[in-house]
């Protein structure tokens, strides 16, 4: 058996390489997509991230008493993309007021757009905002929902939870 005759010529080399850099290809693809609807490209289980500190919380008419501070966020998100920060904390026992503090480098690259429940005060301080809130008599367990929007590209880091509290830090890696 010779070589076929054909009008085309066959680069057999090349043809394998060609190949070989198309399943590359793919593959590649393939990645981007699985790492997407994993949630490393926005919402989703590698997105998703609880921050937690424990300690001791002043306030309320029986002084200290033990505190977690729970804080629930998305890790990757978009600028100018909507995203909420849930904070979940014990309150001392008789407490009438939940302080909240947020750092202010962490709030000068993400904008509030609103605060549930709506806070009673806000305090403005060197080197963190510090959200007041109301709470009804006998609570035990706090919940505030921040919904913020990153104003542009960056990683963001910041401290949040009671003022006399722990308070977790979080991270946020903003893309475009």
């Amino acid at each position: 058996m010779g070589r076929r005759a054909s009008p085309i010529d066959e680069d057999p080399t090349f043809q394998r390489r060609n190949w070989a850099a198309e399943r590359a290809g793919w593959a590649l693809m393939a990645a981007v997509v699985a790492l997407g609807l994993a949630g490393l490209l926005g919402p989703g289980p590698l997105s998703r991230a609880v921050a937690t500190a424990e300690g001791m919380a002043a306030g309320g008419p029986g002084g200290a008493s033990p505190a977690r501070v729970a804080v629930s966020y998305e890790r990757f998100l978009h600028a100018r993309a909507p995203t909420a920060v849930r904070v979940e904390t014990a309150v001392a026992p008789g407490a009438t007021t939940l302080d909240l503090a947020v750092d202010r480098t962490y709030l000068s690259a993400l904008d509030v757009r609103d605060v549930t429940p709506h806070p009673t005060a806000t305090l403005i301080g060197a080197d963190h905002v510090v959200y007041r809130f109301r709470l009804a008599p006998g609570t035990t367990r706090a919940l505030v929902v921040f919904q913020l929007t990153p104003t542009a590209a960056r990683v963001v880091r910041g401290r949040l939870g009671p003022v006399t509290g722990p308070r977790p830090g979080l991270w946020h890696l903003v893309y475009p």
